[in-house]
């Protein structure tokens, strides 16, 4: 798989993850909370990014694009063996990679959405 089309299938895949963590309607105890600090922001918008209906969306999506990627590894190993190619190099570990990423998107949308939820505060 050349970049282009891997920097596609990343972008699609952060945008409906990014789409599916986003809640709809702005929470009413996000509306009134007073003075904040940005640990107590963090806190609100961890409870609402991860606890609406369509966080587990995005839930689902991470478990089935892991299970996809570590179901194409394993035939990529069975092939290799069955065709007797013995490859040097150490293969690509895709599952790390999404694992992370996911995780970066998640912090990166709460932490902006603390920021903003600061900065309205003032």
């Amino acid at each position: 798989m050349d970049y282009t089309s891997l920097l596609m299938m990343a972008f699609v895949w952060s945008v409906l993850f990014l789409y599916f963590l986003m809640p709809f309607k702005r929470s009413a105890e996000m509306a009134d909370q007073g003075k904040l600090t940005f640990l107590h922001a963090m806190k609100i918008c961890l409870a609402s990014i991860t606890f609406h209906k369509k966080a587990f969306l995005a839930l689902s999506l991470v478990v089935i694009t892991l299970l996809i990627a570590s179901w194409s590894q394993n035939q990529e190993a069975l092939y290799n063996e069955i065709h007797g190619i013995v490859s040097t190099a150490e293969p690509f570990n895709c599952i790390m990679g999404i694992m992370i990423y996911a995780a970066v998107l998640y912090f990166l949308l709460i932490g902006g959405k603390a920021l903003k939820l600061l900065r309205q505060d003032f």
